[in-house]
């Protein structure tokens, strides 16, 4: 049996589990559709001394741009057809069908987003920067960044600042980490907070178009005021 997962950076632990070959999916992306860290990122997926990453890491958040999640699907249905290659033509054929959808949702994004390109964005955690390059919006930083690592009250004090002076319209977090670092924020910037999910699982979020809707949906929302 194979296991499929995304990347050590936010998923080490599967490389625990009892599967004979691992496949990791960051890997599968072409060298173009991947972004790097560009300030420290230490991983709060991760605990161990050894895996926390730096400027110059790889994010993997790469699935909240659906270009980027059909640049991969070549070498994706590669690897599946040679594991199962009697079923090969099921996997192909799906895959095609799936471009199309994920072709279709670009647009229906990119439509939504149209009247908000260059506003800038903060985020509570920097796993939406592949979705924000790809609609032309300003990653300008993060509240934590890394999930559950605590920022020191300078960094605080210095990126409300920021906020301010930037013009942004809201403050974002995700329904995953704790809210209490967003809303002091939102409280000192005079800013509302909107919920940007990069997991779903919830009703409404239940399928990957869904998801990617939902955001682009809160995106709008926030910035057209």
């Amino acid at each position: 049996n194979c296991l499929f997962y995304v990347s050590p950076l936010l998923d080490e632990w599967a490389e625990k589990l009892p599967a004979k070959s691992f496949i990791r999916l960051i890997d599968l992306l072409p060298e173009e559709n991947i972004l790097y860290y560009d300030e420290e990122h230490i991983s709060g997926h991760i605990h161990s001394k050894e895996c926390e990453h730096h400027s110059g890491d790889i994010d993997p958040h790469f699935w909240t741009d659906p270009l980027t999640v059909k640049a991969m699907l070549t070498k994706l249905v590669d690897t599946i057809c040679a594991l199962d290659p009697n079923n090969s033509k099921t996997y192909k054929e799906n895959a095609a069908n799936f471009e199309k959808q994920l072709d279709s949702l670009h647009i229906q994004v990119e439509l939504m987003l149209k009247n908000v390109i260059g506003e800038n964005i903060f985020l509570f955690h920097p796993s939406f920067r592949y979705m924000l390059k790809r609609y032309n919006l300003n990653y300008a930083g993060a509240i934590e960044l890394s999930p559950g690592k605590e920022a020191s009250p300078r960094y605080l004090a210095d990126l409300i600042e920021k906020i301010k002076s930037s013009g942004t319209k809201a403050i974002f977090s995700e329904p995953q980490l704790p809210d209490k670092p967003a809303k002091v924020i939102s409280e000192a910037a005079d800013l509302n907070i909107f919920i940007l999910d990069p997991n779903g699982g919830i009703d409404g979020r239940n399928s990957y178009r869904d998801l990617i809707l939902y955001n682009a949906r809160t995106l709008k929302q926030a910035l057209e005021n």
